[in-house]
């Protein structure tokens, strides 16, 4: 194995972050598991518990902060958190869709602007940003999550454009 990665994983307290995590820790790895309510982050054996609530920024410069203060900063950050708003496009409010868009695009891009100035102080790491297929294949009923998805995806290649060749 490797030498031992500090990762920061949004949405760890279930679904596929759950399972990550675990994988994760068992591979030797020390994470940092986030969710809205650490409670939900107790079961897993060895994770270190942040609480960041990704529609609320204050959270996500505490929960940063936070993290990067315990691991010393991370080598990895997996932008793994995320929900999906039911319904027909006319039907949803401008409230849902800006919160969708706030825990699928801002606030991850407010953990990757936390994060990205120690890893190149330190001259690398690796940022993973889950998206979906519903970015390319639009999904009928969910087209707030969709279009939130599609914007990620196009910021994360943006983003591997912009720092192809950096330390």
């Amino acid at each position: 194995m490797t030498e031992p990665k500090h990762i920061l994983l949004t949405g760890a307290s279930a679904g596929i972050g759950e399972a990550t995590a675990k994988t994760l820790l068992a591979r030797g790895h020390r994470v940092w598991g986030t969710s809205r309510s650490t409670e939900r982050l107790k079961q897993i054996d060895g994770l270190h518990p942040l609480e960041l609530d990704l529609v609320d920024p204050s959270s996500i410069a505490i929960a940063m902060a936070q993290g990067m203060e315990q691991s010393g900063g991370f080598d990895v950050v997996i932008n793994n958190a995320g929900n999906g708003i039911w319904g027909p496009v006319e039907a949803l409010g401008e409230d849902e869709v800006r919160r969708q868009f706030q825990v699928l695009v801002f606030g991850p891009m407010q953990v990757i602007r936390g994060i990205l100035p120690a890893m190149r102080a330190r001259g690398g790491g690796l940022i993973i940003n889950v998206t979906s297929l519903a970015a390319e294949f639009a999904v009928p009923f969910l087209g707030s999550y969709s279009a939130a998805k599609a914007a990620m995806s196009s910021l994360s290649w943006a983003l591997q454009m912009e720092l192809q060749g950096q330390p």
